[in-house]
């Protein structure tokens, strides 16, 4: 990968994270393709998750960033994140996502801090909040399609759904009934004839509202 597609990507991580871009973008859908991108993506997830404060920090200061008012020192980190981007990108970009990456880089600095001296941490012992979901398979090439399986909150009542769409024509493949577990075996019957799928896992809470969802696609091995 080039070093300006390596920026592109950096960029794109961003606007994710700020709000600015979503994972039904095509832009986004075809950088998922790439597992390094998406590994990305989780860790950038994982500092995100760390000012959530029980699900609530990150969300506290994406909605009020536009409202806070300039304090002492923060003219100079928000000039700091607009010159990095600013060399990766001719897109402007709005205070909200200024904010929300000031922020982020703030916090990627306090956990750094922290973690001197301590044994690394693997993402997949972080603790997932009630808005947070991972996918852990089928991922990239397989060779059949015979388990989905994922990690989520599922306190409170909360249960999950697994959809499967054509990745090149958008087109329903198969729904799965709602799921107490974070695991869904279909009929191999119904998935012999996938080559090239995008899988999604919705979490919903007792009363059928969405509360978490994420989406990966995935190719049948030649």
């Amino acid at each position: 990968m080039s070093s300006r597609d390596e920026e592109r990507l950096e960029v794109l991580i961003g606007r994710l994270l700020g709000g600015d871009a979503s994972e039904s973008d095509p832009e986004v859908k075809e950088a998922m393709d790439d597992p390094s991108f998406r590994a990305r993506l989780q860790q950038a997830r994982a500092v995100a998750r760390a000012l959530d404060a029980g699900g609530a920090e990150r969300r506290r200061v994406l909605a009020r960033a536009d409202e806070l008012e300039r304090a002492p020192g923060e003219a100079s980190v928000e000039g700091s994140v607009r010159a990095w981007f600013d060399r990766r990108s001719s897109a402007p970009l709005s205070r909200r996502h200024l904010a929300a990456a000031a922020v982020l880089i703030a916090a990627g600095a306090l956990l750094l801090w922290k973690s001197v001296g301590r044994e690394d941490v693997p993402e997949d012992d972080v603790p997932l909040g009630p808005g947070e979901i991972r996918l852990e398979s089928p991922a990239g090439e397989v060779e059949a399609f015979d388990a989905f399986r994922w990690t989520a909150n599922l306190t409170g009542g909360r249960r999950c759904r697994v959809l499967v769409f054509d990745a090149l024509t958008g087109d329903a493949l198969l729904e799965s009934p709602l799921l107490d577990g974070t695991a869904w075996e279909p009929d191999p019957g119904a998935t012999a004839s996938w080559e090239d799928v995008e899988w999604q896992v919705i979490v919903v809470d007792a009363a059928g509202d969405e509360v978490a969802s994420d989406r990966w696609r995935v190719r049948r091995s030649p």
